[in-house]
């Protein structure tokens, strides 16, 4: 028996080797061509699946060809996907603002779908960030692998400090991107925008992405806010490396009840400070 034969055999039989589901869904869009009724019938598949009303999804044309490329299986199996990797009540949210680019896209991976789903996330203030970050710890794979991504996803719905807790274990790999001096852009445009000093922002400056992101740790924006409570609650002038240097339990020590009065100083900030 040749070679050509078996190769022709094992082809011509799939279902002696049960293929992955992602692989399917590829088949999927690629077996359908483009025509106007197929994507009548995926419109229908998204409106009824979405809730969405009709005249809030206007895919544009890039949109309108990708999807008439696709089986109404395929869209059908997308948006299942969409709602198993949301946990209610985000899912209900979610499968109301879905817009038509998540679909439109080619044939895509569980991670870039999750990059998706947050930048959609953007626009819903309401969720948060750590559902997100569950997804991405979820479907990312390794801790280094597609990082930037991450950030990414994590940046858009506007939670810088999450993000960089996200990596804050592998300084290094952090130091060697272009998001790290993003970060020390967004940290420091931050502070000034919150009435921070000429002082805070040479700090700021000076300091590696990687202390950044552990100043983040300790508070929303922790370097500030503990800065902050050194300069006016005990009156004492301190840098930021400084600020760094103090332990949790030096902290403690300077207020008997440290947790309960952080909480409310941090809500006099948040209202006085970062009120942007």
């Amino acid at each position: 028996m040749s070679a050509a034969f078996l190769v022709s055999a094992r082809f011509a039989h799939p279902q002696q080797r049960p293929m992955a589901p992602r692989r399917t869904l590829r088949l999927h869009c690629a077996a359908v061509s483009m025509n106007p009724t197929n994507f009548s019938l995926v419109k229908q598949v998204v409106l009824s699946k979405t809730k969405i009303p009709e005249h809030d999804w206007d895919p544009n044309e890039d949109e309108r060809k990708r999807l008439s490329t696709m089986s109404v299986q395929t869209v059908a199996a997308k948006l299942e996907e969409l709602q198993q990797l949301l946990q209610p009540p985000s899912v209900n949210l979610l499968m109301t603002k879905v817009p038509a680019s998540t679909l439109a896209r080619p044939p895509i991976r569980v991670r870039d779908q999750v990059l998706a789903v947050a930048d959609m996330l953007g626009q819903a203030t309401e969720l948060d960030a750590a559902k997100v970050l569950a997804l991405t710890r979820r479907t990312m794979g390794k801790p280094d692998e597609h990082f930037q991504e991450r950030i990414d996803a994590l940046a858009t719905i506007g939670d810088l400090g999450l993000a960089q807790r996200t990596v804050i274990s592998r300084p290094k790999v952090l130091e060697q991107t272009p998001q790290a001096i993003q970060l020390k852009i967004s940290l420091i445009r931050q502070a000034v925008q919150a009435g921070g000093s000429e002082e805070i922002r040479r700090d700021l400056e000076r300091m590696s992405a990687s202390q950044l992101g552990y100043a983040l740790t300790r508070g929303v924006p922790g370097v500030l806010r503990l800065k902050y409570l050194a300069e006016k609650r005990y009156n004492v002038t301190v840098t930021l490396d400084t600020v760094l240097r103090y332990s949790s339990e030096k902290w403690n020590k300077m207020h008997p009840d440290y947790d309960a009065w952080l909480e409310e100083q941090e809500a006099v900030i948040q209202s006085e400070y970062l009120d942007m």
